[in-house]
């Protein structure tokens, strides 16, 4: 096994899921801005990019998952950011028509999405 699928973590099988919706919007918002940080996104471009994905998520329609060619693991599943919000809607049965629904869960995202922006970006191979 290549050091690269070692480092990736536990295999989604054996995670242990979110016990509510807030928890699992929370999560993908959280773990959305590591990964705008990680492409050196300031936090303007963050915070549009998240609700970007949150409002596409909620469309319900076209391609968020695909398989991609990774170096050194060969074909890889891969999911767009609203692709994360898109899974969590569908699991947790968000009624997409409901407009106050909507907001509360957009709530929950925003407060995640805030909440990790005001901590500082961790380094690269930093613990």
């Amino acid at each position: 096994m290549s050091k690269r699928k070692q480092k990736q973590g536990v295999p989604p099988s054996q995670r242990k899921p979110r016990k509510t919706w807030q928890e699992a919007v929370a999560y993908a918002a959280g773990a959305q801005v590591a990964l705008h940080r990680h492409r050196s996104k300031n936090d303007d471009e963050i915070r549009k990019e998240i609700a970007k994905a949150f409002e596409d998520g909620l469309k319900d329609r076209g391609d968020f998952c695909k398989v991609i060619d990774v170096e050194g693991l060969g074909p890889t599943d891969v999911m767009s950011m609203a692709g994360m919000f898109r899974l969590i809607f569908n699991e947790w049965n968000l009624n997409r028509a409901d407009q106050v629904a909507q907001e509360s869960w957009w709530a929950v995202a925003k407060e995640a999405m805030e909440k990790e922006l005001r901590r500082p970006p961790q380094l690269r191979g930093a613990s």
